[in-house]
């Protein structure tokens, strides 16, 4: 029994870390294009898009973390 619960924990951390690594694939590098915008520089297209997606990204890594 001791070797399935170990076995069962090791597949459950493995996951929590797959679904943090995909979040934090998701986030991409963010920090510039956040310092600009909080420079008060105004964005569009492509850059907002991306900067989007990582505020997403960012929020999921965020809650994955508390979940775990």
């Amino acid at each position: 029994m001791a070797i399935e619960d170990s076995l069962n924990a090791l597949k459950a951390l493995l996951s929590a870390v797959e679904k943090l690594q995909k979040a934090r694939q998701e986030v991409g590098d963010i920090k510039p294009l956040l310092v600009r915008m909080l420079d008060g520089e105004v964005m569009a297209g492509d850059e907002l898009e991306q900067l989007k997606t990582g505020v997403n990204g960012l929020s999921r890594l965020v809650r994955a973390y508390s979940d775990h």
